[in-house]
């Protein structure tokens, strides 16, 4: 069984539109940062190139005449249906199992879902990125990261720059 859609470069654009102010509605609170670029100049600044690119796609859309149409079949929605419940299920979690446990899980699962089999090389590749993201947001951009109550794994991780301490 296939699922037909339509106009489907029109759809997405006016999907992108709708992201775009509902993070710029979002970043409103975001607090004052230093000088220009405070914590809702990037994600503006990302949306904002991400409505430049749905306008020219809408542009071209209008312009070509005849709408795209896309066929899905039932193993695609299934594929999108898991990864967003992976996604969904990680952003859920993360208050429960914190940063670092939350992402090594959520990597593991993932890269099982995508094919990896082995877990000699998905162990160490979810272990490494979930350090390595921490010490990037923690230690360099200096953004907490959710802890676990149960499990404080960050608490173990020594800090890379002087005087700062971990959250």
């Amino acid at each position: 069984m296939t699922l037909k859609l339509s106009h489907t470069d029109k759809v997405a654009s006016g999907l992108v539109f709708v992201l775009t102010a509902a993070t710029f509605y979002l970043t409103t609170d975001f607090p004052a940062g230093y000088g220009a670029t405070g914590p809702a100049f990037f994600p503006r600044v990302i949306v904002g190139l991400m409505s430049v690119f749905a306008l020219v796609q809408l542009v071209k859309a209008t312009r070509k005449g005849e709408p795209r149409t896309v066929e899905i079949s039932r193993s695609t929605v299934k594929t999108v249906a898991v990864a967003a419940a992976l996604v969904v299920g990680y952003v859920l979690t993360m208050p429960y199992f914190g940063f670092l446990a939350g992402t090594v899980v959520f990597l593991l699962l993932s890269m099982h879902f995508s094919g990896v089999d082995g877990f000699r090389t998905s162990i160490p590749v979810s272990i490494g990125v979930a350090i390595a993201l921490y010490y990037i947001f923690v230690q360099f951009l200096r953004v907490p990261l959710p802890e676990s109550a149960i499990l404080p794994i960050s608490r173990l991780l020594p800090g890379l720059l002087t005087g700062v301490g971990l959250a």
